[in-house]
């Protein structure tokens, strides 16, 4: 985009992405941009935009949740790392070597983001509502400063009616503002609460707890959030922080790993043919429970892992805790290379 348009037309095109408007007033709009920046009519590219309107403007685009994320805004922030101190007179190694510095920096990052939300638990006030004391100790920080926000605006709505429907509890959650808005809960208890669904949809798209449900689970007396109420990916048990068997960096080259890409190489391969029985599959598995439980000789290997929480992108990074943790190892690169080098 940045390539084609500039200034004034840059900004109107921004205009069709980011503003919801009629598709009437869509089309207006167009024609409208096309003629104020004499835009002709053979330009293979806006023509090109223009058909694929749907997937990208946000006229077309409402109701849909994308988890805060926009166009290609995640390739293109990692784009942009890559390309800082770039250098056309870089030779291939000066390249490989500014590639692996910024990568090391952004797990560096994710890294010191995971210790950082291990380690501490959001701020709450003594005030504060029971629920929202419970998920400070369960979702990371970033996502429980949006869970909290629903909490609170759960204050602004009342359980007007409840109805048993089908084994389930309807509840009629209504506007303290404007009693006309009200939405419905649906809830499923066993010895506790097993699902909660609002027709609202928050949930299912975001995998945030609505305003709605958390009136619900006020009007119930629920003092924590329940299971059928969490996203794992948003909690702190979404990755553990330490791996406990892989004793070395997957990303690093050593014999052990050399010897680890082969077997996996061979082995999925196999696997995907013992699968096919049901017998082979439990023979596999023995030979596999047998080879966990017999010790493995190591030859000099780390005494134990020497990293820290480690990235979603690390192999053994949904593994439990081990017993013993180092610190992390502090890796030291050359960084950029200089401008003027040949």
């Amino acid at each position: 985009m940045l390539k084609r348009f500039r200034g004034a037309k840059l900004s109107d095109f921004r205009k069709f992405i980011y503003y919801a408007m009629e598709e009437g007033e869509f089309d207006r709009l167009w024609i409208d941009f096309r003629a104020t920046h004499n835009i002709k009519e053979d330009n293979l590219w806006v023509n090109m935009m223009y058909e694929l309107r749907r997937k990208w403007a946000a006229t077309f685009t409402r109701g849909r949740h994308f988890l805060g994320m926009q166009s290609n805004q995640r390739s293109e922030s990692l784009n942009s790392r890559l390309h800082n101190h770039l250098d056309r007179k870089m030779s291939l190694v000066d390249l490989v070597e500014h590639y692996e510095f910024c990568k090391s920096r952004i797990r560096r990052n994710e890294i010191e983001l995971d210790a950082k939300a291990l380690v501490s638990t959001p701020f709450t006030k003594i005030s504060a509502d029971e629920l929202e004391k419970s998920v400070a100790q369960t979702f990371t920080p970033i996502i429980f400063r949006r869970v909290a926000i629903q909490i609170r605006k759960g204050n602004n709505w009342s359980v007007r009616e409840v109805i048993f429907d089908s084994g389930s509890l309807r509840y009629e959650v209504a506007s303290e503002g404007n009693r006309q808005q009200f939405f419905h809960v649906a809830c499923t208890f066993g010895s506790s609460l097993v699902d909660a669904r609002c027709h609202c949809r928050k949930m299912e798209c975001e995998g945030i707890t609505c305003a709605h449900i958390f009136c619900v689970l006020k009007y119930a007396r629920i003092g924590s959030i329940p299971p059928c109420c969490l996203s794992l990916r948003w909690t702190m048990d979404a990755k553990s922080a330490f791996p406990t068997e892989m004793r070395t960096n997957t990303h690093v080259w050593t014999v052990q790993m050399d010897h680890f890409h082969a077997l996996r190489n061979k082995g999925n391969r196999a696997l995907f043919k013992v699968s096919r029985s049901q017998r082979d599959t439990d023979r596999v598995m023995k030979v596999l429970d047998d080879i966990l439980k017999e010790g493995v000789e190591d030859n000099g290997t780390e005494e134990e892992t020497t990293f820290g929480p480690l990235p979603a992108h690390f192999s053994a990074a949904n593994r439990s805790s081990g017993n013993k943790v180092l610190d992390p190892v502090k890796i030291v690169t050359r960084g950029a290379p200089r401008s003027n080098k040949r």
